[in-house]
């Protein structure tokens, strides 16, 4: 992190998290916490993406906060992106940067669409698309609006991207999950 030697920007940020080798999913919450002095009023957070060099600015924020979840969003997958906290008004002098690069990746469900009903017995694809992930998926159920949801089969390689589910009864939310 660094410090001012301005007596009149005195301070410094520290980024908690992300700090090396998270994931973080589109379309999806994401932590983002750090600590500060106490000189440190307010805070701006941006996002870097290490391989093409683009910065996005994602809040501005009351310093003593410490942390906030934001939304990642679509079309932000890279295998190498760190978090700068820097202190709004330092014009930057005063700022950390994530220790280590953490990975923004996409799962996306294409089939079912929302508020799809399938019938006991009937038998559809469940397809997904996937952005900078590798391993397996876990595909779930729930039928009850997202509260308790079950598997439906694990182990599937993320590549696959379809799977034959016959209904043993109704389906209300299907979803996939990694294992990145």
């Amino acid at each position: 992190f660094s410090q001012s030697n301005d007596p009149i920007k005195f301070g410094w940020v520290k980024v908690n998290s992300p700090n090396g080798g998270e994931i973080a999913q589109i379309n999806r919450p994401f932590d983002i916490a750090w600590d500060n002095s106490s000189s440190v009023r307010n805070v701006s957070v941006k996002m870097i993406n290490l391989i093409n060099n683009t910065v996005m600015f994602i809040k501005d924020t009351v310093a003593s906060a410490k942390q906030f979840s934001f939304v990642v969003p679509a079309n932000s997958f890279t295998d190498s992106a760190i978090v700068e906290i820097s202190d709004a008004q330092s014009g930057g002098s005063i700022k950390d940067t994530s220790d280590n690069v953490f990975k923004i990746v996409e799962l996306k469900l294409l089939e079912p669409s929302p508020n799809t009903n399938w019938q006991a017995g009937s038998t559809h694809s469940i397809k997904w698309n996937s952005n900078n992930l590798a391993g397996t998926i876990t595909l779930q159920y729930s039928s009850d609006s997202g509260n308790i949801w079950n598997n439906i089969i694990s182990g599937l390689s993320i590549t696959d991207n379809n799977f034959e589910y016959q209904i043993n009864s109704f389906r209300r939310d299907i979803r996939p999950t990694g294992r990145h």
